[in-house]
């Protein structure tokens, strides 16, 4: 079917379903405009590279967003080795849960910028 929106399907990934998740992603490939791959299920615990890369490595075209344990310390790294299609980051700009702080947000933004900048 050829939807008018642009969809993008969000999956759960951990070291057991891994495998699982890259059939998924290879099987509806066409059928969805990018998938969101979160590995942390929403709390922010520590981004899981291997998994991610691997995710990446092995559904070739699809557009891969990554979240899950993503912050400025780590975002250098996944920038420069994952190259996704896009960065979903959340509790790592909160100042408090459910609240961003927009000083977090602008200090990410401007390091995601620089890093833009050597690409």
């Amino acid at each position: 079917a050829d939807l008018k929106k642009k969809i993008i399907l969000a999956l759960q990934v951990n070291p057991s379903n891994k495998d699982d998740v890259i059939n998924k992603i290879n099987k509806y490939y066409d059928q969805f405009f990018g998938f969101l791959i979160d590995n942390s299920e929403g709390h922010g615990t520590e981004f899981n590279f291997n998994i991610v890369a691997d995710i990446i490595d092995n559904t070739k075209g699809a557009s891969i967003i990554v979240a899950g344990g993503i912050n400025i310390n780590n975002i250098e790294i996944i920038i420069k080795n994952l190259n996704p299609y896009g960065i979903d980051v959340s509790s790592s700009l909160e100042s408090e849960k459910g609240v961003k702080d927009p000083l977090k947000i602008e200090i990410f933004l401007k390091k995601v910028n620089e890093i833009k900048k050597t690409l």
